[in-house]
C-alpha cells in the first residue's frame, strides 16, 4: 500500500452554500409572489366570469318578457319594480329586494310568490327600471304613437374574499315586439 499525499478535498465551503441557499431563496420568494399573483387574477376572473354568467341569465330573463309583452301593460311602479303581461296572459313582476332581483310569476297581479334570479354571490347595490316614451311618464292610457321602451340599470359586485371583487354596472333598454299604434 501506497501512502499518498494528502488530496485535495473536493466540495463546497460554507461560504459557497451559504450563498447558494441564499439565491435560492431570493429565487424563491419572488416566484411564489408571481405564482400568488397569477392565482389572486384566476380567482377575479372566476369571480368575473360567475358575475357575467348571472347578469346574461337576469337580463336575458327580463329582455325576453320585456319583448314578448304586451305593451300596454308595462309600468315601472316608480323605478323599484317592473310589472307585466306576457302573451300568455301571465302577470310578471321584477323587484329589487334585499341585493337581489326577484321574479313573481302568476295568473293575478298580486301573486307575492318571488324568486331570486340571481346568484347569492351577486350583489345588487343598485337596480332601476324606467319605462319611457309612451305618453308621459309611464302612463299607460297615452294616445301617443310611440312604441313604449323599457330601461334596465343594474349596478353591483361580485365578491368571494375582501381582496377579490368584481364591480359591474349594466345598462340595456328594450321595447315590445308588439305594436302598439
Amino acid at each position: 500500500m501506497q501512502i499518498t499525499p494528502k488530496q485535495k478535498n473536493r466540495g463546497f465551503t460554507l461560504i459557497e452554500m451559504l450563498l447558494s441557499i441564499a439565491l435560492f431563496s431570493i429565487v424563491l420568494t419572488i416566484s411564489m409572489g408571481a405564482i400568488f399573483t397569477i392565482i389572486d387574477s384566476n380567482r377575479k376572473t372566476q369571480t368575473l366570469t360567475l358575475t357575467m354568467n348571472n347578469l346574461s341569465f337576469a337580463i336575458e330573463s327580463m329582455t325576453r318578457d320585456l319583448k314578448t309583452a304586451d305593451p300596454k301593460t308595462l309600468s315601472d311602479n316608480s323605478g323599484s319594480s317592473l310589472s307585466l303581461v306576457d302573451q300568455d296572459e301571465n302577470y310578471i313582476r321584477y323587484r329589487f329586494n334585499n341585493g337581489t332581483i326577484e321574479k313573481s310569476v302568476g295568473e293575478s297581479a298580486y301573486s307575492d310568490s318571488y324568486s331570486s334570479i340571481i346568484s347569492e354571490d351577486v350583489i345588487i347595490e343598485n337596480f332601476y327600471f324606467a319605462v319611457v316614451e309612451y305618453g308621459e311618464g309611464s302612463s299607460l292610457q297615452s294616445t301617443s304613437n310611440e312604441q313604449p321602451r323599457a330601461t334596465i340599470l343594474i349596478e353591483g359586485y361580485a365578491e368571494i374574499t375582501e381582496r377579490i371583487r368584481s364591480d359591474f354596472a349594466v345598462q340595456t333598454t328594450v321595447s315590445p315586439r308588439q305594436l302598439d299604434i
